[in-house]
């Protein structure tokens, strides 16, 4: 199964620094987007596509999605970076 996550344009506008604090926030002990990625693995998907916009860096995404790969919770994790959104 496939999963999308949309990354708002909310995110790319904020600073490195708040853009990660955003979306690092832990909820329950968890980080927000780690949390959203695992609970659509836990629903079944396997292959997860994560939009964000283009001002979010990939340092950020890499750093934050690193543990789901040492939980082998998902096949495919891939990124895409868009401009805008119509």
């Amino acid at each position: 199964m496939q999963a999308v996550i949309f990354v708002p344009e909310l995110a790319g506008r904020l600073s490195e620094l708040q853009a990660t604090e955003m979306l690092m926030r832990p909820i329950a002990g968890v980080p927000l987007l780690l949390r959203t990625v695992l609970t659509a693995a836990r629903t079944g998907a396997n292959q997860i596509l994560l939009i964000c916009p283009v001002a979010l860096s990939d340092r950020i995404l890499q750093r934050g999605l690193r543990e789901i790969f040492l939980l082998n919770s998902v096949a495919s994790l891939s990124f895409a970076h868009r401009s805008s959104f119509c």
